[in-house]
């Protein structure tokens, strides 16, 4: 953006003919309020607190990779049938179905194989490309 188009007090000793980049950093309510981030010490003991040893360290990040280590997205798709349903108020229900069907549109009548969700969704990457 052109240095002359900045407010008067960004311009301000900066060559109007210049280009110049702007960055926007949004500072969050506790920076904004003179709280200081987190030190690394502060960091470090939190986590101390979370994680008494090396082995919780370990296992928590092992669990994480079983979770999320799906060698196919078919696979993922057969782990998500198997994982048990969230307990929802029939509302709720209704509204994230609602949401669903906006957002898959006429496949999305729980009627769909994994097989055919899996094909659509390939066919929707090829267009892509």
């Amino acid at each position: 953006m052109p240095v002359s188009e900045l407010p008067e007090s960004l311009r301000e000793g900066l060559d109007p003919g210049a280009l110049a980049t702007v960055e926007v950093t949004v500072e969050t309510a506790a920076a904004a309020e003179g709280e200081a981030p987190m030190t690394l010490e502060e960091i470090l003991a939190f986590e101390q607190e979370n994680f008494r040893s090396l082995d919780e360290v370990d296992a928590h990040v092992r669990a994480l990779r079983e979770e999320w280590a799906h060698p196919s997205l078919e696979d993922y798709l057969r782990a998500v049938d198997r994982a048990p349903a969230p307990d929802l108020a029939p509302e709720e229900v209704a509204h994230r179905a609602a949401l669903f069907g906006r957002f898959f549109g006429a496949a999305a009548d729980g009627r769909t194989t994994v097989r055919d969700a899996v094909t659509r969704i390939r066919e929707l990457r090829d267009q892509d490309d």
